[in-house]
């Protein structure tokens, strides 16, 4: 008889304690780095309008944060960004178990055209997440100056 109830208890608890397995976080990775890339070949400005979100929020030092594609677009209307080429690498990413956030975070290279104004560099994350074609987009950029790779 206390056999059965060990059995009733025991059997439960065994699944409570299975791990889930961390999702690989390549193709999170992988959507940064090209990203990268598309702002490399393409424009920054292009790049950014293509990978995020419509609800995306993006921080930067000295400004309040940009809410929305729409205010994004807004932005990179009345500019160009033929003077300068920004680059980055994803350093580390991480995806949440149920598959649908992440973030990544790495460091950045602003290199200027113009010889005489010098390259910056910094940091960076960002948050992703799926959207309902299976891209990842990010919904938050931050980054900010100095200590670059």
């Amino acid at each position: 008889m206390k056999f059965k109830y060990f059995i009733f208890l025991i059997f439960p608890l065994s699944f409570m304690s299975c791990e889930q397995p961390i999702p690989d976080a390549t193709a999170v990775m992988e959507a940064d780095r090209q990203f990268s890339k598309m702002s490399a070949d393409l424009g920054m400005q292009k790049a950014f309008l293509h990978f995020a979100d419509d609800s995306v929020v993006m921080i930067r030092p000295g400004n309040k944060p940009l809410q929305g594609k729409v205010a994004l677009e807004n932005q990179y209307a009345n500019s160009a960004d033929d003077t300068y080429t920004l680059t980055w690498e994803p350093e580390r990413g991480h995806i949440a178990n149920s598959g649908e956030l992440a973030y990544t975070w790495g460091f950045w290279n602003l290199e200027f055209k113009a010889d005489s104004i010098p390259s910056q560099k910094g940091t960076y994350v960002s948050i992703w997440k799926i959207d309902h074609e299976g891209h990842w987009r990010f919904v938050l950029d931050i980054g900010n100056e100095g200590l670059g790779n």
